[in-house]
């Protein structure tokens, strides 16, 4: 799990960006963080590619004092070249120069990656003067190694960080400003079809066609026409779909659900040879009270530590995963910026967020992460348009009971998400129910149910797992979050083998439908792929309980994406029963007693996985 122990490098820098000394601090003087900045070339850069970029940084009246300088921070995620001194033939070598004014600079390496300083030397920079800094200097072609590396990743709006220390006392302050680039996705290489999981005969379920690089980036300029069949032959659908420039990589068409069976929808561009298959859609004769609906409420955009704007998340999200539920879950105080730091950063998130709310259509939950390093990471939902930051780092807030303490009662969930291990356990000492109805059992960090089952997550801690809480007798139902940093909410990632989506049974897609299942813990996780997933005990429904009066009549089912390896019916963190079909119904009448809870589990041959929230025993 190569992406994971990068990950948690990833962790480790940031740490060390905001801990360094001279690098972090509360106390600024008025010249700090001062001035402007623009970068040469500007415009749109194709993902990964490597180049030469010059950021010109100009003083305000209060110019920089001798010993001061500016801190060249670069994005230490996804693939950015670590800026360096060192060697003018390596690649990301940073020179600098003052182009206006009488000063002398130096590029200095520090211990904090991905950052250099830029130190005025004796004589100070006066108002108007400019330092040019060239990031990833080949010496005009001599040293073409030298050249950097950009975000692999498309995203609007990737930002060079200036940090300025205007007094020379070693504190840096962020520019307001940065300057940005946009990075744009490669060639297309894939098809991604989304179709709607669940519909009756007669209904209308949607298809998302989208154009994708290998990085699952949207190409937005794709072209093409699209042949559309149904596999086997059974949904109505368009003959083909046409692509223009103007769709943007992705387009949302809608079929017609004829009789019950098992469907797929596959794609082909004759033109360029690209292909896609949709995942399964079942149309079922009688739709229960509830219907599924998919979310992944956990994820992170530039606003933290991902990439991309909070407004091209939730176009992903909508338009290229075809998700009917999603929020942006920026980290309180880990990124660069920080969002507790930054109030306009919050406030563009919940405008944003609000603005894409479309009941019937798309439900979108105000929320941010709670990152915490001492009890564990969370991730708040707030249930109607505003919402509170509540940092982890304040004294009002800084361990969970505080927080439940201040967040409104029936107005917020909290979420623990990667318990068993990975950047940070989950603290299981503490635990509100008021508040806490929930756990993300799967991400992009691994599985964390128990700690010998398939994708475990990464650092395991003994006693940390799920079903290490559910034995504390904690009732919690089991959401998928995928954790995404890379703009594709609701899309696993192109080279990790775990991710996370929530199959949310509702009785309407609205966010008081939505948030009454969460509440009730109708809800399972998948490690990605999307299965359609039933449970019920006695005929309640998952996440709910149970009178203690045996036989206990339970009802599986499953629509997987793959060959199975495995549907296990789990009591008490023990299976009792194992089949391999995509399918089973069965009774079971064994003992029964109260504090007893189950859940079913699907293991496919590739790993893939589903868990469903449990049933517990009053």
């Amino acid at each position: 799990m190569k992406i994971l122990s990068v990950r948690s490098i990833w962790i480790f820098i940031l740490l060390l960006v905001h801990a360094a000394p001279g690098f972090t601090g509360e106390e600024f003087s008025p010249s700090d963080g001062r001035g402007t900045a623009a970068v040469r070339p500007s415009g749109k850069f194709l993902a990964g590619s490597r180049g030469t970029w010059e950021i010109a940084y100009t003083t305000d009246k209060n110019g920089i004092a001798a010993g001061g300088g500016i801190v060249l921070q670069i994005s230490p995620w996804w693939g950015w070249t670590p800026p360096q001194a060192r060697s003018p033939s390596r690649p990301g070598y940073v020179t600098a120069e003052v182009t206006k004014g009488n000063a002398g600079v130096e590029v200095i390496e520090t211990s904090v990656p991905w950052a250099v300083v830029i130190k005025v030397k004796e004589v100070s920079l006066k108002g108007g003067d400019t330092i040019t800094i060239t990031y990833g200097d080949t010496g005009g072609g001599k040293h073409p190694a030298a050249s950097s590396r950009i975000d692999r990743y498309s995203e609007r709006g990737a930002a060079f960080y200036l940090k300025v220390d205007g007094d020379g006392d070693g504190r840096f302050k962020l520019l307001k400003r940065n300057p940005v680039i946009d990075i744009i996705p490669g060639p297309a290489a894939k098809l991604s079809l989304v179709a709607t999981s669940v519909v009756a005969p007669g209904e209308e379920g949607s298809l998302f066609l989208s154009a994708l690089d290998p990085a699952n980036n949207r190409v937005e300029g794709y072209r093409g026409t699209l042949s559309l069949t149904s596999a086997p032959p059974g949904l109505e659908l368009p003959a083909t779909c046409l692509l223009t420039k103007g769709d943007g990589g992705s387009k949302r068409i809608t079929y017609k659900a004829g009789s019950p069976g098992i469907f797929r929808v596959e794609a082909v561009d004759h033109d360029s040879g690209l292909r896609g298959r949709s995942n399964p859609v079942e149309v079922v004769s009688r739709p229960g009270p509830y219907r599924l609906f998919w979310a992944d409420l956990h994820g992170h955009s530039g606003f933290s530590d991902g990439t991309g704007l909070p407004r091209d998340y939730y176009r992903y999200a909508r338009d290229v995963s075809g998700l009917d539920i999603a929020a942006l879950t920026d980290h309180d105080a880990f990124g660069i910026p920080l969002l507790d730091e930054n109030p306009q950063m919050w406030e563009e998130i919940r405008g944003v967020t609000n603005s894409f709310y479309r009941p019937g259509r798309f439900v979108t939950f105000v929320g941010y992460e709670w990152t915490n390093w001492t009890y564990g990471h969370m991730h708040v939902l707030f249930r109607g348009e505003k919402g509170t930051i509540y940092s982890s780092r304040s004294e009002n807030s800084d361990n969970p009971e505080k927080l439940w303490a201040v967040l409104p009662k029936g107005g917020a969930i909290t979420i623990p998400h990667h318990p068993g291990g990975g950047p940070i356990n989950t603290d299981w000492n503490f635990y509100n129910p008021a508040f806490e109805p929930l756990v993300e059992i799967c991400s992009v960090h691994g599985v964390s149910e128990r700690s010998d089952g398939p994708l475990a997550i990464y650092h395991p801690v003994k006693g940390a797992f799920v079903q290490d809480a559910l034995k504390r007798g904690y009732r919690l139902g089991f959401l998928g979050g995928g954790d995404g940093h890379i703009g594709h909410p609701g899309m696993p990632y192109a080279d990790a083998p775990s991710f996370g989506l929530s199959g949310i049974y509702a009785k309407d897609l609205t966010r008081e439908g939505i948030w009454e299942a969460l509440f009730s813990r109708r809800t399972y996780a998948t490690t990605g792929a999307r299965i359609i997933l039933r449970f019920t005990v006695n005929g309640t429904v998952m996440g709910e309980e149970i009178e203690a009066v045996p036989p206990l009549e339970v009802e599986a089912g499953a629509v997987v994406c793959g060959p199975i390896k495995s549907f296990d019916l789990v009591r008490n963190n023990r299976v009792i029963h194992s089949v391999r079909s995509d399918r089973m119904d069965y009774t079971y009448s064994g003992p029964v007693e109260r504090g007893d809870y189950f859940y079913v589990r699907v293991l496919q041959e590739n790993s893939q996985q589903a868990f469903s929230s449990p049933v517990w025993v009053k």
